[in-house]
């Protein structure tokens, strides 16, 4: 770590020169290929693509107040979306995004056999984002949600913990799928847009984006002309329900409701060598639940 700071901070030092920023900060970065396990209030699952910034931020104090410096440790990651586990920890961290607290979030890596040789431990942890992947008719790809968090405070412990064995259950793929919306027929949606949800004080919509085949497009458009036209003015809302199943369509994964949801506007491709799609853009001032 000190041999990592001894690198990076010429170039705040620069950059503050060259910019008079009261708002430096030193980020060191590291791409963990080898934690294979995401701990969250003693339920375990399998983790890829961690992504791990621990920042020393100095806000709008002095370059020189070293000792007065915030350190800020984020943590991105993925879980595969399968039923083993995963539905609990996602309910654990959206409720942690909803105000309820969170003590801690560990990482583990384990060795050739599965023992734990290394933790690294956040506390208190604030979750700042979960993103759901998109979802395609076509294709095949796992699917996969990635969080990000955010601790107060950091520790390593690098004593053998015995075994912790990774989760094996086959993972949901983003091509099985259902979503429904009231009042709507929803067959011919062959895609979903992700879904990026962060705390409701950061954000004022929701915003996704579905998509279909043309001959479904009136239906939409009569939802888009009655919007405006009601004895109000006021956007007419729609209950949605997205879920991600297994193959068989029978076990679901994940779960999410989005409620009074408005649409926004209908965009159509006429590319002749394609097949023509329609694109619905939808949004929400309301908090999902996620089950």
């Amino acid at each position: 770590m000190k041999k990592c700071l001894v690198t990076v901070l010429p170039l705040v030092w620069i950059v503050f020169l060259l910019t008079g920023n009261l708002h430096a900060q030193i980020s060191i970065k590291d791409i963990r290929s080898g934690t294979d396990l995401v701990e969250v209030n003693s339920i375990s699952t399998g983790v890829s693509n961690v992504y791990i910034t621990d920042s020393l931020s100095r806000n709008s104090l002095g370059i020189s107040d070293v000792n007065k410096a915030t350190v800020l440790h984020t943590a991105s990651f993925e879980i595969a979306l399968n039923i083993e586990n995963v539905q609990n920890i996602l309910k654990v961290l959206y409720s942690s995004m909803q105000g309820q607290s969170l003590s801690n979030i560990t990482f583990k890596k384990l060795n050739a056999t599965n023992q734990v040789v290394e933790q690294r431990n956040y506390s208190p942890v604030t979750v700042k984002e979960i993103v759901f992947p998109g979802l395609d008719a076509v294709s095949k790809e796992p699917a996969r949600a990635r969080i990000t968090i955010q601790g107060q405070n950091l520790s390593f412990d690098n004593k053998g913990y015995g075994t912790s064995k990774n989760s094996h259950s086959k993972t949901a793929t983003i091509n099985a799928f259902a979503i429904l919306i009231d009042g709507m027929t929803t067959n011919w949606i062959s895609r979903i847009s992700s879904l990026r949800i962060v705390p409701a004080s950061e954000r004022e919509y929701l915003f996704f984006s579905l998509e279909f085949l043309k001959e479904d497009i009136m239906q939409w458009y009569d939802w888009l002309n009655t919007v405006y036209t009601t004895a109000t003015g006021s956007p007419v809302p729609r209950n949605v329900s997205i879920k991600l199943t297994n193959q068989t369509m029978k076990n679901d994964m994940v779960y999410i409701e989005l409620p009074q949801v408005e649409i926004v506007s209908i965009s159509s491709s006429n590319d002749p060598n394609s097949i023509p799609k329609t694109t619905v853009l939808l949004r929400t001032t309301q908090n999902p639940v996620i089950n």
